[in-house]
């Protein structure tokens, strides 16, 4: 196999491999007292910051976590949040999540989402719930 055939049939496979995750901003729907906007920045892979709303007695307040660490699986099927990062911590500590709860996020391709468990509530956060949650805060 001839160097430059070989160079043009790896360009092509890299061209065609997906970064994971597929979008830069997942968000989970509105509703209850709690929103988050998840930022993956593809200049810094392996990093994300979340964004995050509460509504507590009428009052919006609006947070956000700095850069917690992540890793996924090989199948990209699990995201994998460093859970004893302290911009983790802190922010599960402020708002009363179980950190264990967020080792392990699953991700579903088919829907291009992240299943969130906020102490025992699924949540789903995607790229298509950005548009409803920046709505429901709004309204």
């Amino acid at each position: 196999m001839s160097v430059i055939f070989t160079i043009v049939i790896l360009l092509g496979v890299l061209s065609i491999a997906r970064t994971f995750p597929p979008e830069p901003v997942y968000c989970t729907e509105s509703g209850g007292n709690f929103a988050a906007i998840f930022i993956f920045d593809p200049s810094a892979p392996e990093k994300v910051s979340i964004l995050y709303f509460l509504l507590v007695d009428l009052d919006l307040i609006v947070n956000g976590t700095g850069v917690i660490p992540w890793t996924v699986d090989g199948e990209h099927r699990n995201l994998y949040l460093d859970i004893k990062d302290k911009n983790f911590t802190n922010f599960a500590e402020e708002l009363h999540f179980k950190p264990a709860e967020w080792r392990v996020i699953p991700y579903d391709r088919t829907r291009d989402s992240f299943t969130l468990t906020v102490n025992g509530t699924h949540v789903n956060a995607s790229p298509s719930g950005c548009n409803r949650t920046l709505r429901g805060l709004l309204d």
